[in-house]
Parts: C-alpha cells; structure tokens; sequence
C-alpha cells in the first residue's frame, strides 16, 4: 500500500503480503502500475485484463491493464470505436 510519501508498497522485511493487487475493490491499487508492483510483490502472475483501480481513493472500478507491453502496468484510458485508441 502506499506510505506517507506515495511510494509503492515495499514488502521488504514486512512478512504480509502487498493488499492492493487489483483482485477486488477492497484490493483496488491506485492505478495498473501499483497492482503489477504489488502482484509481483506478492509472487502472482499477471496477465492483460480487469483489475479494480481507485485513482482518486472514491469508487473503486475495473480497469482494463495492459501487464505485458514494455514491462506493463499500463491503465487504458480510452477504447474508440475504430478498435485505435490506448
């Protein structure tokens, strides 16, 4: 989770496992990058798909994260209907 200076979980010498690896929305991560860092963290693998975010610490939501694209953690922000878009 997050500490005081918004950095990545760190599970260094912490014998829990990383909670916001995206599985949920209790587990929701602040964006794709946070659930592939804590899912690594935690041993998981991860593939391209949904995974609840909750960027603004409201609602949390699924999102589409691309998980194998130049290291990964990447959060769609838009699909056009012509298939283009990121």
């Amino acid at each position: 989770m997050p500490d005081d200076h918004g950095d990545v979980f760190d599970p260094g010498g912490n014998p829990e496992l990383c909670p916001v690896d995206g599985s949920a929305p209790e587990a929701a991560a602040r964006d794709c990058a946070e659930v592939l860092a804590c899912r690594t963290a935690n041993g998981l693998l991860s593939a391209d798909g949904p995974y609840w975010i909750n960027p603004l610490g409201g609602t949390a939501f699924q999102a589409h994260c691309d998980m194998t694209t130049e290291g990964g953690g990447w959060t769609r922000v838009a699909r056009l209907a012509d298939g283009w878009g990121g």
